[in-house]
């Protein structure tokens, strides 16, 4: 009795390889089936949960296959195999074409293969950088005047420090910074998909800090897929001291939009960015608006992701030089989050003088009781 060890799907209809694959796939002896025959990695994907195929069988030549598109095969227990001696990041490469060596290299897949323990731990990374994400709630809490300020004090103290715009719904880094506004990110996760570096988009601004732009036009947040996002921060955590994530208020499972069954969230890029970073500085406001948004904000973090409110601490910006009403506010904080703020940046009028010629405040007041509450910050950031 015959038993099929592997249900194939092919994704290249038309190909040369793919009639010569399903002529000797109907051979008793090939043992396995050809489940499907599509015509793009959409339809396959759709056609292999269907037919529990095991294995998607393609090749580079139509440019279809990336990182993402492979992640999403991958999630749902589908081994992708692509025909050529340069399969992409995820994906399992079958240098020859021939139909019978196709078929002894789709019964191969599903041999188990063991690594020792010892070679598993020598590919881990031993050293990484310190990841940040800055956030808040919704409104202007300052999320982007910290996080830029953070990068610079960061990058002065003798850290090798990236920023990141990240933010997919109102990005504006390279405003504050004085930098032309490009596809920074959107190129960056192009390239990672790919399986390129992404790091060779980042911007030097003037104050040395290297910086990754966000994406010029909001529309584009559909370029940003999440594994190539994530594995371009574990690139930069790879290369630099320090790397600070500016992201969007938003962190709701956002809807699925499908694009050839492959799902877009716009808010999934904060919310991997929450979840894989060191720590997390929640900005929030001082004023009593701003204070029940960042309270309300902290509430919906424990309850959509546990991990990320773990690593939370509140940096109270724009803190009145009234004591009195500071400490109303930290006690405020204290009641409602079980914490108050680690750091309290006051209100610095140069913010805005500065917002407009493109600087910082610690060109122009370095001594600043501003500046002084940002490097407080800098040092809790690698603590």
């Amino acid at each position: 009795m015959q038993i099929e060890i592997c249900s194939v799907v092919t994704c290249s209809l038309g190909e040369p390889w793919e009639s010569a694959l399903v002529s000797m796939a109907n051979h008793p002896a090939a043992a396995i089936r050809i489940a499907a025959r599509c015509s793009g990695p959409g339809e396959a994907l759709g056609v292999a949960l269907r037919e529990q195929a095991t294995v998607v069988v393609g090749d580079a030549v139509r440019g279809w296959w990336d990182r993402d598109v492979i992640q999403h095969f991958i999630s749902a227990g589908i081994v992708v195999a692509i025909i050529g001696t340069d399969a992409p990041p995820g994906a399992l490469s079958l240098p020859d074409s021939h139909p019978e060596a196709l078929v002894q290299a789709l019964r191969a897949i599903h041999t188990p293969v063991l690594v020792a323990c010892d070679d598993a731990l020598a590919q881990m990374p031993l050293d990484r950088g310190r990841i940040v994400a800055v956030w808040g709630g919704h409104g202007s809490p300052g999320r982007t005047t910290i996080s830029t300020h953070l990068a610079a004090s960061a990058q002065a103290s003798g850290l090798s420090t990236l920023l990141i715009d990240a933010d997919t719904w109102a990005p504006s880094v390279a405003q504050h910074l004085g930098l032309d506004e490009g596809h920074g990110l959107v190129q960056s996760v192009r390239s990672v998909s790919r399986g390129d570096s992404g790091l060779s988009h980042v911007l030097k601004s003037p104050r040395g800090v290297s910086v990754l732009v966000g994406i010029a036009r909001p529309e584009l947040w559909t370029e940003i897929q999440e594994s190539s996002f994530i594995a371009l921060i574990d690139e930069a955590a790879a290369e630099y001291d320090l790397v600070v994530i500016d992201v969007a208020a938003p962190i709701e499972e956002d809807e699925e939009l499908s694009f050839d069954q492959a799902p877009y969230r716009r808010n999934l890029v904060t919310r991997s960015t929450l979840t894989i970073a060191d720590r997390v500085f929640q900005v929030a406001g001082a004023t009593p608006v701003a204070l029940r948004r960042a309270i309300s904000a902290t509430r919906s973090l424990a309850l959509e992701i546990p991990t990320a409110r773990a690593n939370l601490e509140v940096v109270l910006n724009g803190a009145p030089r009234s004591r009195n009403r500071l400490s109303e506010i930290e006690s405020a904080l204290t009641e409602h989050l079980e914490q108050g703020p680690i750091a309290a940046i006051p209100n610095e009028p140069l913010c805005e003088s500065a917002l407009w010629e493109g600087q910082l405040v610690s060109d122009a007041a370095p001594r600043s009781q501003f500046c002084q509450g940002i490097n407080a910050l800098t040092e809790r950031s690698v603590a």
